[in-house]
C-alpha cells in the first residue's frame, strides 16, 4: 500500500522515529524487527491461541468478533507497555482495529491521535435503509467515525466514507477525504513500451488490447468482462483481455473463460511486480474496472494519467472525476450486461474516439490529483501540525489543497 509506506518514509525522512504495533505475526516469526536503520520499529502482536482465533476467524463464529477483540487486546497491551517507559508525540491509528487501540491509548496518555481509513463496505453492505445492524456488524468501522480522535483521514476511493462521515456526525472540522496520489512521471518512450509489452504478451498487430488491474475477489466483478469478450468473439473482432492479479475468484474466472468460449481472448497474467503491472496498465488501449463497490481506485487513475480509454460504471464512485462520454464511457449497472458487449465492440471499431477519450482522461488526471509527493506532505502536514500542539481545521485546509492542485505541494508545519 504506497500511502502506508511512503507516509512512513517520509515522516523518517524528517527525522520521526515510528513504533508500528503490528497486529499479526511475521513471517520469519520475530515478535520485534526494525527497519530503516532503526528508524522504524516494528512490534509483532498476537494474543495468546492465535492460531485458534485465526481459525475462528474463518468459521460461523467470526460474527462474534471475538478474533479482533483478541487481537486488538493484545496490541493494546503492547502499546500500553511501549507508553510506560517511552515518549510517544501522536498515535495514529491505521484501519478500524488501529483507530480503537490508538484511541484507548491515546485517551489513556492525553496524546493527540489520527484515525486513518483505507475504505468501507459499510455504505453498500448496511448503510441503505438497515441502519440497526451496523453496529453488530461493524463495530469497529463506526466508532472510528463516532470517535475519530483529532483527526479522521479517509481515502476518497470510491467507497462514500464522506457520506458515512456525514451519517454518523463526525465533526467535519476533523475529516480530511482525500484522494490516492499517482505516479505521473509517464516515460517519454511510451511508444516503445507498448511495443515491447505488445510483443511480450503476444498481441496482434491491429488487434486491440483491453485490461483489468485487481486483486481477483467476487466483488471484482471480472466476469463481467470476461462475458463480453464471449460476445466480442462471436462477432470476430480482433482484441485480447488481459487480466492482472490473483485471489480466490481466479479458478472460478478461469473456468468461465473456457465455458463461455472466451477463453482464446482471454489471458490471466496472475499477480505482477508493480512495475511491471503498471507497464501493462500503460500499454492496454481500453482499460475496465466493473466492480461491485468503488471504482475509483489506484488502476484507474494510473489509467487514466496514462492516457488510457476508461470503461467503467455510472454508480457514484467517480462522480467528479470522470464525464460520460468526456473522458471515459460510464455504463448504468442495471444496464451493464447488455450494454458493455456493445460499448465495448464500438470502440474497438473507433480509435478516434479511444484516444480522444484517453486524451481527456489525461488532462483530467492532470488537473484532479496529486502526485505522491504531494499527497503525502499533505498527511504530514496533519501529523506535524497536531504533534506542535496546533488545533486543526479539516475544512480550511482541504479548501487550501483544492485550489493548488496543480500547483506545488503544501508545505509542512
Amino acid at each position: 500500500m504506497p500511502a502506508v509506506y511512503r507516509l512512513m518514509l517520509a515522516l523518517v525522512e524528517q527525522g520521526c522515529q515510528i513504533h508500528w504495533m503490528m497486529m499479526g505475526r511475521d513471517k520469519r516469526g520475530r515478535s520485534t524487527y526494525d527497519l530503516l536503520d532503526g528508524k522504524i520499529r516494528v512490534t509483532c502482536c498476537q494474543p495468546p491461541g492465535a492460531a485458534w482465533f485465526d481459525k475462528m476467524a474463518g468459521s460461523k463464529l467470526r460474527h462474534l468478533k471475538l478474533p479482533q477483540a483478541a487481537y486488538m487486546w493484545s496490541c493494546l497491551r503492547r502499546t500500553l507497555r511501549l507508553l510506560r517507559h517511552t515518549k510517544v508525540d501522536l498515535a495514529y491509528g491505521a484501519g478500524p482495529w488501529g483507530a480503537t487501540v490508538a484511541g484507548i491509548a491515546a485517551y489513556m496518555h492525553r496524546l493527540p491521535r489520527v484515525s486513518r481509513l483505507y475504505g468501507s463496505l459499510l455504505y453498500f453492505d448496511r448503510l441503505q435503509g438497515r441502519m440497526e445492524w451496523l453496529n453488530s456488524q461493524y463495530p469497529w468501522e463506526v466508532a472510528a467515525f463516532k470517535w475519530p480522535g483529532d483527526a479522521l483521514i479517509m481515502t476518497n476511493d470510491g467507497t462514500r466514507c464522506d457520506l458515512l462521515a456525514e451519517r454518523f456526525g463526525t465533526d467535519p472540522r476533523k475529516v480530511f477525504f482525500l484522494l490516492n496520489g499517482v505516479d505521473k512521471n509517464v516515460p517519454d518512450d511510451m511508444d516503445g513500451v507498448r511495443a515491447a509489452v505488445r510483443r511480450r504478451l503476444g498481441v496482434p498487430e491491429r488487434a486491440v488490447m483491453l485490461a483489468t488491474v485487481s486483486r481477483l475477489a467476487p466483488w471484482k466483478r471480472v466476469d463481467r468482462a470476461i462475458r463480453a469478450m464471449a460476445a466480442l468473439q462471436a462477432q470476430q473482432l480482433p482484441c485480447r483481455l488481459f487480466i492482472v492479479g490473483d485471489g480466490p475468484s481466479r479458478p472460478q474466472w478461469e473456468a468461465l473463460s473456457h465455458a463461455s468460449g472466451a477463453a482464446s481472448l482471454v489471458t490471466f497474467l496472475g499477480e505482477l511486480p508493480h512495475q511491471e503491472a503498471l507497464e501493462v496498465l500503460r500499454s492496454t488501449d481500453i482499460f475496465l474496472s466493473l466492480y461491485d463497490f468503488s471504482n475509483l481506485g489506484n488502476p484507474l487513475i494510473e489509467a487514466m494519467v496514462a492516457g488510457r480509454c476508461i470503461v467503467s460504471l455510472a454508480d457514484g464512485s467517480v462522480d467528479g472525476i470522470i464525464t460520460d462520454g468526456h473522458d471515459g464511457i460510464l455504463l448504468r449497472p442495471e444496464t451493464l450486461e447488455s450494454e458493455l458487449p456493445g460499448q465495448l465492440a464500438a470502440l474497438i471499431r473507433d480509435s478516434e474516439l479511444r484516444q480522444r477519450l484517453g486524451a481527456s482522461a489525461k488532462r483530467t488526471a492532470a488537473a484532479t490529483f496529486w502526485n505522491w509527493d504531494e499527497r503525502i506532505a499533505a498527511e504530514t502536514h496533519i501529523i506535524n501540525t497536531l504533534c506542535t500542539g496546533q488545533v486543526l481545521d479539516a475544512r480550511r485546509l482541504t479548501a487550501e489543497w483544492a485550489t493548488r492542485r496543480t500547483n506545488p505541494r503544501p508545505t509542512s508545519a
